[in-house]
């Protein structure tokens, strides 16, 4: 990705806008765009989007994809002013709301970077790409309270357009929350700080079905079985299950209680997604290994790699941690796509034959 990235720092009006809000972009490094950030596969164009920064590690908002077809990145968009939820009280040295959200009037309004964890996700009905809060590229981080959509039919900043977060930080939103595209009910489900709800993209409006859950753990990740309708959430040593309605609406939540190979569970924001063809849950944390979760069973069998072809350990990538959505199912090819980091090779990986028997 090194050969196709921006550099949002150098940029006057990107610096200008970032000044209220940060007053030394000295730690903005394009290198670390996916530092606490994830991915989406957009399956109609078979590209890995990849999107990311924020708090003290990049300020691009650009939107870059991996093209499994060419096999080769592109930008997808230029980095450029953000929207501004806070300003910076220099004096006070706190973050003041700005009602209306201040942005620079010469552009159109676009997302601020943001550490964007597990909440990227492609819309299939409406071919668009979604970001939802994040911890925002500041003074402190503070959690964004915006989703952000994005047409992939356009290729410049106009393509975004925003919805509203429901309450405040710390119920639904805040800085590491757990989503999955849900294709029964066309929704966005969101394991959120201490809410659960989703996302109508069509009525951009949310409903909250689960309140006062325990509030989350960092690290976390979670999917959905569309066939047994089952919200899973892992990662920092959590495990929860929820049931899910075929209109979308979370259940109580429920330990996952499992057995076999369920250290994966405590693995730092691993990569986790649905095979629909194995009809499992299957999770990556590093090098050649990959997890696989009957959810019948309630088991976990590790998979130990057949070559010598294994990605790096995200830990061992500097500047990142964790992978988030950059590890997912691509049904049309039944493989999977991973990447670690800018600097690093793109890779795929097969578990299952066409007919799901995994060996």
């Amino acid at each position: 990705m090194e050969g196709v990235k921006a550099d949002a720092c150098r940029l006057k009006e990107i610096r200008e806008a970032y000044e209220r809000v940060i007053k030394d972009m000295a730690g903005c490094n394009s290198d670390r765009m996916m530092s606490y950030s994830g991915g989406a596969y957009d399956s109609k164009r078979h590209r890995l989007m990849v999107w990311g920064g924020g708090h003290s590690t990049y300020a691009g908002n650009e939107l870059y994809a991996f093209d499994l077809s060419a096999a080769k990145w592109i930008r997808v968009t230029e980095p450029s002013p953000p929207v501004l939820e806070n300003a910076l009280d220099a004096e006070r040295k706190v973050m003041q709301p700005q009602s209306p959200h201040w942005h620079d009037s010469k552009f159109p309004p676009a997302p601020i970077s943001v550490h964007s964890y597990d909440q990227l996700e492609y819309l299939p009905d409406q071919d668009v790409f979604f970001a939802a809060g994040g911890a925002t590229y500041s003074a402190n981080g503070y959690a964004s309270g915006l989703v952000w959509l994005f047409d992939l039919n356009r290729s410049d900043a106009s393509g975004w357009s925003q919805a509203p977060m429901p309450g405040k930080a710390y119920g639904l939103f805040e800085f590491n929350m757990s989503t999955a595209y849900d294709p029964v009910s066309g929704r966005v489900l969101m394991r959120g700080y201490s809410e659960a709800g989703s996302f109508d993209p069509s009525a951009r409006t949310w409903n909250i079905t689960q309140r006062k859950l325990r509030s989350r753990g960092l690290g976390t990740v979670g999917e959905i079985d569309p066939k047994r309708r089952v919200f899973i959430v892992i990662g920092g040593g959590s495990a929860e299950l929820y049931r899910i309605s075929p209109s979308g609406e979370f259940g109580e939540m429920q330990a996952l209680v499992t057995s076999g190979d369920k250290e994966i569970e405590q693995c730092y924001a691993p990569g986790l997604t649905f095979d629909t063809k194995a009809d499992r849950f299957v999770a990556w944390c590093g090098k050649g290994e990959v997890y696989s979760l009957n959810l019948e069973k309630r088991l976990w069998v590790k998979h130990v790699p057949k070559s010598g072809v294994v990605p790096p350990d995200p830990a061992d990538t500097p500047g990142i941690r964790g992978t988030y959505g950059r590890f997912r199912y691509m049904p049309e090819y039944n493989a999977f796509v991973l990447v670690s980091g800018m600097r690093s090779n793109v890779f795929v990986y097969r578990l299952a034959d066409d007919k799901g028997r995994i060996p």
